[in-house]
């Protein structure tokens, strides 16, 4: 993934030298370079020869076509948001095996993220401390991509201060908040239940897209960072 995404980065004197939008650069080398070499050989391929499985299966048996295929497709579009969220990781550093670790415990994370879900804080107190955890990893994120302490400090002093007010408000809309909110990065549960019970959740679809782009996004701001550098 680290080489990769290497490839599709062009040469410091032509990001110093040319005024090219980082977005459309990454948008555009996307399906050409990260697209080709890993969605095309690692999901489109495989992807493709899972469709024949229910055309063999109904030739012996029933199969319904349209929920496997259905699977196949969101399988796919699974793979696009694991892809953008490795090529973003991959941004942050010029070691390959740190991308590597960080992107295989991101994926775990995301992976395991529904379990650990019941350990989250139910009071209202609890959530209000997960919530300030959020808002200054969110600041921190921002910190990393643009290096800018001030912002940084200000867009964490902004949320807290929008959590505090709430909090203050109305102490029981926080109960199980902190649940719900990061229940939305649950990625596997969407596919489990097309997998095991036909059931299309048009939620995982956007929620997969959403990551994919995402990741692109925070990638292209990670190259603007290091393109002012």
């Amino acid at each position: 993934m680290h080489i990769y995404f290497c490839s599709i980065i062009p040469p410091y004197d032509r990001l110093e030298q040319e005024p090219i939008a980082i977005v459309l650069h990454i948008f555009q080398s996307f399906p050409k370079q990260i697209g080709y070499y890993c969605v095309i050989h690692l999901l489109i391929l495989p992807c493709l020869l899972l469709c024949l499985c229910p055309l063999i299966i109904q030739t012996g048996g029933t199969a319904s076509l349209t929920s496997d295929w259905a699977a196949i497709g969101l399988y796919f579009l699974l793979g696009c948001a694991y892809i953008a969220i490795g090529m973003f990781l991959s941004s942050l550093t010029e070691s390959q095996l740190i991308a590597a670790v960080a992107s295989f415990g991101v994926l775990l994370l995301l992976y395991l993220w529904d379990a650990l879900a019941d350990y989250f804080p139910t009071s209202a107190r609890g959530n209000l401390i997960g919530m300030l955890v959020v808002a200054a990893l969110l600041a921190g994120l921002y910190y990393a991509l643009a290096r800018n302490p001030y912002v940084a400090t200000s867009i964490f002093v902004i949320l807290a201060v929008i959590i505090g007010i709430a909090y203050w408000r109305n102490a029981t809309m926080f109960e199980g908040l902190l649940a719900q909110t990061l229940g939305t990065f649950d990625v596997y549960t969407g596919f489990v239940q097309i997998g095991n019970y036909r059931l299309l959740d048009l939620t995982a679809v956007v929620r997969y897209l959403s990551l994919a782009f995402f990741g692109v996004f925070l990638t292209a701001q990670s190259l603007q960072k290091r393109r002012w550098a």
